[in-house]
């Protein structure tokens, strides 16, 4: 059987498309590794045996043998585990010292970007019905539910009676978020038209945008994640690959 040489492997990777992807773990972890030595990170001896612990617990690894065998299908050394566990770690600490202190000011900047709504809503092919449906409602003769079970575009939407649940305003269409958020809750919106259709929507409720613990730590990561995207990217175009 013949031997398998890095040239196989960089080959295999060539032709199944893999370089660009290789290229951006590989930038990532550069970036990572430079900005923790400006930053003067540094990860202690217990920081990187819970990394560790918490790697192989993700991985079921619960034996040394299990981790062993783990490694060696994968060709990796003791050393490369150790790094690859310090990589890991080291990207929520980069993100929490650049960007933790920035999450709140950049969420009460955008404010109306994390708004959210309980809506039901009716997508349909035809205005002319949306207008007849929205007026049946309007007037009692009949309910949203009712709407959605006769004319649910899904049987799901049917099933729910239309109920789309808390919907945030980042999902929305323009169209449909300025007619939601504007709306006097509860209270049914004229037909909305996007594209080829159009939106029949019940607005239950709006919800104030409110900055808890979990949407700060959202904030931060998609900031840390923006960040590492314009990293890679700047870095990517003056690269050299050397083969």
């Amino acid at each position: 059987m013949p031997d398998i040489t890095s040239q196989d492997l960089l080959h295999q990777l060539k032709i199944t498309g893999k370089i660009p992807e290789l290229l951006n773990g590989i930038l990532q972890r550069q970036i990572l590794e430079d900005t923790a030595e400006e930053l003067k990170i540094e990860l202690s001896g217990d920081e990187l045996q819970a990394g560790a612990d918490q790697f192989r617990a993700t991985n079921k690894l619960e034996t040394i043998p299990a981790t062993q065998k783990w490694l060696a299908d994968r060709m990796l050394t003791v050393d490369d585990f150790e790094q690859l566990v310090t990589t890991n770690l080291l990207a929520p600490k980069v993100a929490h010292c650049l960007f933790a202190n920035k999450a709140a000011p950049y969420f009460h900047q955008n404010t109306l970007n994390y708004a959210s709504a309980v809506i039901y809503e009716l997508i349909l092919p035809d205005k002319n019905l949306a207008i007849e449906l929205f007026y049946a409602i309007q007037e009692g003769d009949m309910s949203f539910a009712d709407a959605a079970r006769t004319y649910g575009q899904d049987l799901e939407v049917q099933r729910q009676g239309g109920y789309a649940g808390t919907v945030s305003r980042k999902k929305m269409s323009p169209e449909v978020s300025a007619a939601v958020f504007a709306a006097q809750p509860p209270q049914i919106l004229k037909p909305i038209e996007v594209g080829k259709q159009v939106h029949l929507i019940l607005v239950e409720e709006v919800i104030k945008p409110q900055l808890t613990p979990q949407l700060q730590e959202q904030i931060m990561w998609q900031l840390f994640q923006d960040w590492l995207q314009d990293k890679i990217a700047a870095r990517r175009s003056g690269v050299k690959i050397k083969i």
